[in-house]
């Protein structure tokens, strides 16, 4: 049951009072269970670690919200406007939370637990999915164009009609058991896959279609990086093997200007020819450290 007088702060005093107050008591439990702020104006709030287990939160407005390490079990969030919010960490242990319809667009959900939500026709383009956990999620019509997917398991999630425009997916991303009759490439239900409209996808066939079977090199630069001639070369690599085959998964910035920049490539690639690739540029390049699966 919620701390009726925090409930009363944030209800009623508003959100910067409410987060004046959290930077003050900073290791004060918050409270917020089964709390009813349907189509409350919360956009910037303060809900982090917060317990918002099965909170009404359906048709408020939290753009840009903070609920870091919050519990959202059981919580309703249909109709919400959640873009740009913060989840990382925030624990969704359900099948009881409900995002149908909610724009989650630009949102930061890497390493959330959504195994089972219900996130069908939810917009979740350009959301930051990395390392989060959609084990049985369902997605159907949700928009997925440019999310970030890397790690992400999609394993039993349901993905039938969703748009995956420009999605970034990796070797780590599962896909395993997605149960999917089609989707689309494009937005507005555009370049449908399978392309014959009397056909869906056979079991198991999106997975075989989508599942990336890429692995990685790490490029070490000691002097920093000449960005305009790394992007040329990547460029080249990606014109060669297919944009869709050739990503930065990372940049890792370490002590005394050394860089790491971490390479999807497909599997057919000789890593060892990498090196020159780069090195013949003018980027910066100093030295070349095969990844793992080299």
């Amino acid at each position: 049951m919620a701390n009726q007088e925090q409930l009363r702060t944030l209800k009623k005093e508003g959100v910067e009072v409410w987060n004046l107050w959290r930077e003050d008591n900073p290791d004060v439990k918050i409270d917020l269970s089964d709390a009813d702020l349907s189509g409350a104006n919360l956009s910037g709030s303060n809900l982090r670690r917060a317990n918002l287990s099965g909170a009404n939160l359906k048709g408020a407005g939290l753009v840009q919200a903070d609920f870091r390490n919050a519990y959202l079990d059981s919580c309703r969030l249909e109709d919400t406007k959640l873009s740009r919010a913060d989840f990382r960490g925030a624990y969704f242990y359900f099948t009881g939370t409900y995002f149908s319809g909610t724009n989650l667009s630009g949102a930061n959900l890497s390493g959330a637990n959504l195994s089972g939500a219900n996130l069908s026709g939810t917009d979740l383009s350009g959301t930051d999915l990395t390392g989060a956990d959609l084990k049985g999620a369902y997605l159907r019509g949700a928009n997925l164009s440019r999310v970030r997917a890397l790690r992400t398991n999609f394993d039993g999630a349901t993905l039938t009609g969703a748009c995956i425009q420009d999605w970034n997916i990796n070797s780590e991303t599962n896909l395993e058991n997605v149960i999917c009759d089609y989707v689309y490439l494009r937005q507005d239900q555009q370049e449908r896959r399978p392309h014959d409209l009397n056909r869906n996808f056979e079991p198991g066939e999106f997975t075989k279609l989508f599942q990336k079977a890429l692995e990685t090199v790490d490029l070490v630069f000691l002097d920093g990086i000449d960005w305009k001639a790394f992007l040329l070369s990547l460029k080249e690599l990606q014109n060669e093997y297919g944009q869709e085959n050739v990503d930065v998964q990372g940049i890792e910035k370490r002590p005394g200007g050394t860089f790491v920049v971490r390479i999807d490539v497909p599997p057919e690639v000789n890593k060892a020819e990498i090196e020159p690739r780069f090195r013949t540029s003018k980027s910066s390049i100093k030295y070349y450290k095969p990844g793992v699966n080299n």
